[in-house]
């Protein structure tokens, strides 16, 4: 086990350097922990998306509408994280990045609704991880703003889907329970995560505190 945990210890401290810059044992304050909740997080959706789109075609028979679409949703969340981590490194400005990564993650997984079916798109019930994230990674204020953006792309698409709009299904019909368990496990995947990361950077902190308190 200790083994295992050397390099993983490696891969973080090196993925946070390369997107901040800076390491993961610098001063203890909320603004480094809040960074290490941002790029943890990011890194780890980034290789949850990388691990579903090489099984999804093992999963379930694709058709090439939906090869195009798991690529396309693939594609979505690379460039959310890189114009997310960049923002981060070069301008130092965690808000904007968070903010870049979660409008890049929105706006891919809405697209997503109009190709898997409105509301009964597996990507429908994933928005609510923007106003988890942002809550988190960010602020209240934050996390209350995106909530309204997500709560206002549901009832857009829901209206639209009420008034005889018709998304188009490109899930067929006996792939579309698998689809389901397999975004609701990358929601719960995520959503423990983030939980867990945050825990962690908690942990940090109050023994950072107490080692100062025990100084003083």
């Amino acid at each position: 086990m200790y083994s295992l945990v050397v390099p993983l210890r490696k891969a973080r401290n090196w993925w946070f350097h390369l997107c901040t810059g800076s390491s993961v044992y610098d001063a203890a304050d909320e603004e480094h922990y809040r960074q290490r909740i941002l790029v943890m997080t990011s890194g780890f959706w980034l290789i949850t998306v990388v691990v579903m789109t090489i099984l999804l075609p093992f999963l379930m028979e694709l058709a090439p509408e939906g090869r195009v679409a798991a690529d396309a949703l693939f594609i979505a969340t690379f460039v959310g994280v890189l114009l997310s981590m960049l923002v981060l490194r070069f301008r130092d400005d965690r808000i904007t990045a968070l903010n870049v990564m979660l409008f890049v993650y929105a706006g891919a997984f809405t697209a997503a609704c109009f190709a898997f079916g409105g509301t009964q798109s597996p990507t429908y019930p994933l928005l609510m991880l923007a106003p988890a994230m942002a809550g988190i990674a960010g602020s209240i204020a934050l996390s209350a703003t995106w909530g309204v953006i997500v709560i206002a792309i549901w009832m857009s698409i829901l209206q639209a889907e009420r008034s005889g709009f018709q998304f188009t299904q490109i899930i067929v019909p006996e792939n579309h329970a698998m689809a389901m368990v397999m975004a609701l496990s990358a929601m719960g995947i995520a959503m423990v995560s983030v939980i867990i990361i945050y825990a962690e950077m908690n942990k940090s902190l109050r023994l950072s505190l107490q080692d100062i308190n025990s100084e003083l």
